[in-house]
């Protein structure tokens, strides 16, 4: 924040004590602009020599050609009325009574003139837009804007902000200002009203946002929705990084399954007791205690892979549902007689496949005898795989996603933040607009290593569409040419478990922004903090918030106390 409106915001505390009382007095006409008939904030001189409000005088000539003035002929040229600019500034910061000249008309009016900070809003485009290079302020009763005005906002001194623009609804949103009471700063917030066009957000390029489900984000003129955020159903084995369809959301594990933690448990266990037995790399364990180990872990993998489980039926699976301690046999054997898991590892280590790959080793030892579902299998292996750079802490088990994170392992692709709660976390995003895209409807899951996505081929989600030539070529047509090649990236978070989504590279914003949805069509949001420098898209108007300061009159009544009535200067 500038140090101009820091020093304002001083000003605006310092005079909430010490306020100027008027008794019949006005501002003086040269303060005023003579089209908006309000204080001015940003003075510039036009060709007929009179200094108007910026905003008010080049609306003014868009549709006229002769001074609002005099109603001679002007030429739309304009300059900064830098010294008038200044002294409105200078006569603000000392309190606001230097406006003010005696009003023979009104000699009995009584009010005060503190200064107020306000919100201007600049518009940014479109060029097509009637509000194009044009603002709107905002005081502290706040505003209403859309495309219809409404009779009973005059009566709360809202002001009512107008569009022409087909993007934008009736009833569009509302700014208001409230009173933060441990700083007594004025703070502004913004509400989407139940819109059908939205009002978004920008995310500024070195920000971040956090995803969450149902949120909406803009892309271009595409928008996607967050359909969920959650774990991948163990069933359904790893999921393709940037893969479409829709899946539904299980979160939760049935008791006695096996979860992912309990697999790279169960993995690193088998592994070492086969390097125990193969490359004799423990001499000093005595063959009866590696005997213990191996009932041990046959104990422990009956306890979990024995379970009921319909999806492996369904997939003509099959495992033991009885358990009788840890000389239970698995009667699902195919033909090699070995009982037991541990009985597998030392025919293994017999046939010399102790020194097959982590992957091979991990098939032939828990999967020999169909013990082990394939979707099981296809867990195993991940965690395997996975097993070098995820650390798993036991006493976190059961905890929320939310809790404390384990330390991880140094080293690794992933030292710095890979945690195995969150081995399996995944967000999915669906296109839900624009009407009649091909994108439309299509869902991309995103898992822990994230996605860029935008127009370039080789993005992880690249938002493109191909299609098939009569010749057999395929060829990319791009969809939305609003959209950069690397729009906008999601970025995982292991230690918590949530998605982020940033705007472009992060070296390089993308052009049009990346924007979330204050709330989803039809729908009224809640209020949204306004700051200066936050990007605003009313439909498809653009704005950029400024703060300024101003000043108000606070009505007194014949005792010199304040009422409830107070308003812009003018």
């Amino acid at each position: 924040m500038s140090a101009d409106i820091a020093d304002a915001k001083d000003t605006v505390v310092a005079s909430a004590n010490k306020a100027n009382r008027m008794k019949g007095m006005k501002i003086r006409d040269e303060f005023i602009c003579p089209i908006t008939y309000e204080l001015m904030r940003d003075p510039v001189v036009a060709s007929d020599g009179h200094t108007y409000e910026k905003a008010a005088i080049e609306k003014w000539l868009k549709h006229h050609q002769i001074s609002p003035r005099n109603g001679e002929p002007m030429v739309s040229f304009t300059l900064p009325n830098m010294n008038m600019k200044k002294l409105i500034q200078d006569i603000i910061d000392e309190g606001g009574a230097g406006f003010y000249t005696s009003d023979i008309s009104n000699k009995d009016r009584m009010f005060e003139v503190r200064p107020e900070k306000i919100l201007v809003l600049e518009c940014l485009g479109p060029p097509e837009s009637e509000w194009n290079l044009q603002s709107f302020q905002v005081n502290r009763f706040g505003c209403v804007g859309g495309r219809k005005h409404n009779p009973d906002d005059s009566l709360n001194n809202r002001e009512a902000v107008l569009f022409k623009d087909i993007t934008v609804s009736r009833r569009h949103f509302e700014i208001t200002q409230q009173t933060d009471i441990s700083t007594t700063e004025s703070v502004f917030h913004i509400r989407d009203l139940g819109s059908a066009g939205g009002t978004f957000i920008r995310i500024p390029h070195t920000k971040r946002k956090q995803l969450h489900p149902g949120m909406i984000i803009l892309l271009g003129k595409h928008q996607f929705t967050v359909s969920s955020v959650d774990d991948a159903p163990s069933n359904h084995g790893s999921f393709a990084q940037g893969g479409s369809g829709k899946h539904s959301n299980n979160n939760s594990h049935r008791k006695g399954s096996i979860n992912s933690e309990t697999i790279l448990s169960l993995v690193e266990n088998a592994e070492r007791l086969i390097s125990d037995f193969s490359h004799d790399q423990n001499p000093t364990a005595s063959k009866d205690e590696l005997s213990a180990r191996l009932k041990n872990l046959t104990k422990e993998l009956n306890s979990h892979l024995t379970v009921e489980d319909n999806d492996a039926k369904a997939a003509g699976g099959r495992n033991s549902s009885n358990h009788s301690g840890e000389d239970d046999v698995d009667e699902g054997g195919e033909g090699d007689g070995l009982n037991t898991p541990a009985e597998r590892v030392q025919t293994a280590d017999a046939k010399g496949e102790g020194k097959q790959s982590e992957d091979d080793r991990l098939s032939s030892t828990l999967n020999s005898a169909g013990a082990v579902p394939p979707h099981r299998l296809q867990q195993m292996r991940t965690a395997l795989a996975n097993s070098n750079t995820l650390h798993y802490d036991p006493e976190l088990d059961g905890e929320c996603a939310d809790s404390k994170m384990s330390t991880p392992v140094p080293g690794g692709s992933e030292a710095k933040g890979g945690f195995q709660r969150y081995a399996q976390r995944r967000c999915t995003l669906t296109c839900c607009a624009p009407d009649g895209s091909p994108l439309q409807g299509q869902s991309f899951i995103i898992d822990k290593e994230g996605a860029m996505l935008g127009r370039k081929v080789s993005n992880t989600i690249p938002l493109l569409m191909k299609v098939q030539l009569p010749t057999g070529e395929e060829r990319v047509i791009n969809v939305d040419t609003a959209i950069s090649s690397e729009h906008a990236r999601v970025e995982f978070e292991p230690s918590t478990g949530q998605f982020f989504i940033c705007d472009g590279t992060p070296s390089k914003p993308s052009t049009n922004g990346t924007w979330y949805r204050l709330s989803g069509p039809h729908q009224e949001s809640p209020p949204h903090v306004l700051n200066a420098g936050v990007e605003v898209l009313i439909g498809t108007v653009r704005f950029v918030v400024r703060e300024s300061m101003t000043i108000s009159e606070h009505g007194l009544d014949s005792k010199g106390i304040s009422t409830s009535f107070s308003a812009p200067a003018k």
